[in-house]
């Protein structure tokens, strides 16, 4: 997690149009990419910078799951 922490990612609040949203979620894709993250690992690093309504999306999305922690970043990412 450091080494996508030294990248900076931004947060997102879930303000803002859907283009600020796909334009953060490229960002993301993009800092995921240079830390060689497992497919868990990116799930988990772009939810921890959730925060406000995006934060409640993904609570939302996460209580529809049978079973939560087999969401991948691609199923996350189509959800997003």
């Amino acid at each position: 997690m450091f080494e996508f922490l030294r990248t900076k990612p931004p947060i997102f609040k879930g303000l803002g149009t859907p283009l600020d949203a796909e334009d953060w979620m490229h960002t993301m894709e993009r800092k995921l990419e240079i830390t060689q993250s497992t497919d868990g690992e990116k799930v988990r690093f772009t939810v921890q910078q959730l925060e406000g309504a995006a934060l409640d999306w993904y609570k939302n999305l996460r209580g529809g799951l049978d079973d939560p922690e087999a969401l991948t970043f691609e199923e996350f990412r189509i959800a997003f």
